[in-house]
């Protein structure tokens, strides 16, 4: 074997392979040197829980990365505003890396209170809809430039949601008779809101001079237009052994009764971005008696 021309066939080739490795090392340093920021964008806005005192909008923000080498996404912080004036204020810190050449959704969540909206903005409780801007902030962990932040901004309009009225109209006698009373307790409800409600269900505990009359659950659907008004009639079938006579003598007399109602109702808000919920309500005091 000729160990001259091997060992200098060698050399050449652990040179080429320094050189090859060099240059990628170089091409590597250069791209970072070359590194763009990401871009950003709102993809979606939705309604992620919802309840009439308070709703969670989540925007779904698509973060690009335009690299050749994978980005690391350190933190996010928001503010909202509302008609211009900032309401809610927030930060998460992520962790997360974006491949090079990909994209991922980040999903920021902004929980609003109506109860304290409308406390520090008495101006917005008449009113049905208001504009709405998000701004953010993403920082980076960025090759050479380190930490950078990418703002991104998004508007809108959000409905601003009102507590349905609820109130007991009174307790109308259909009929008694010597074993059995037939009754309607008479609800109305009143929709405040500038959408639609639809009424699915209804659980329920009703008492009358602290006896309790009904503890169940009644299923009718009934829409209520927006800025409108509807009655939900109950059902009630006693025997009159078990209503007692002081009671039975003010049935029979249209005079009052005292009365507690606590329940929640099911309720389907028709507004694109709402949906169902549940509504609990707790009403106490005179019940008026209405003979047919």
């Amino acid at each position: 074997m000729n160990k001259p021309f091997y060992h200098r066939n060698l050399f050449k080739f652990t040179l080429l392979i320094i050189i090859a490795a060099t240059f990628a090392g170089c091409q590597t340093l250069q791209n970072m040197a070359d590194a763009k920021k990401p871009n950003l964008s709102v993809k979606d806005v939705h309604v992620t829980d919802f309840a009439f005192n308070e709703i969670e909008l989540t925007f779904d923000v698509s973060v690009e990365n335009p690299n050749p080498f994978a980005l690391h996404l350190l933190s996010y912080d928001y503010g909202f505003d509302i008609n211009g004036n900032n309401f809610v204020q927030g930060a998460a810190d992520k962790g997360l890396d974006i491949e090079a050449s990909k994209s991922n959704i980040i999903q920021v969540p902004v929980r609003l209170n109506f109860t304290e909206l409308y406390q520090l903005f008495t101006g917005l409780k008449g009113e049905d809809n208001a504009d709405y801007e998000l701004s953010t902030d993403f920082t980076f962990n960025l090759p050479v430039l380190g930490k950078t932040t990418v703002p991104l901004k998004k508007s809108g309009s959000l409905p601003l949601i009102h507590l349905p009225q609820i109130s007991v109209a009174g307790l109308k006698v259909n009929d008694i008779g010597f074993s059995e009373a037939d009754m309607e307790l008479v609800i109305r409800m009143k929709n405040p809101n500038g959408f639609g409600l639809l009424l699915r269900g209804l659980d329920y505990t009703f008492k009358v001079n602290d006896k309790e009359w009904l503890n169940t659950s009644l299923s009718e659907n009934i829409s209520i237009s927006k800025k409108g008004k509807d009655y939900i009639h109950i059902p009630i079938s006693l025997n009159t052994l078990n209503i007692g006579t002081s009671v039975l003598k003010i049935l029979n007399n249209a005079g009052s009764l005292n009365y507690s109602l606590k329940g929640a109702l099911d309720i389907d808000a028709k507004h694109p971005l709402l949906g169902e919920t549940k509504f609990p309500f707790s009403k106490n005091g005179k019940l008026p008696v209405m003979m047919e």
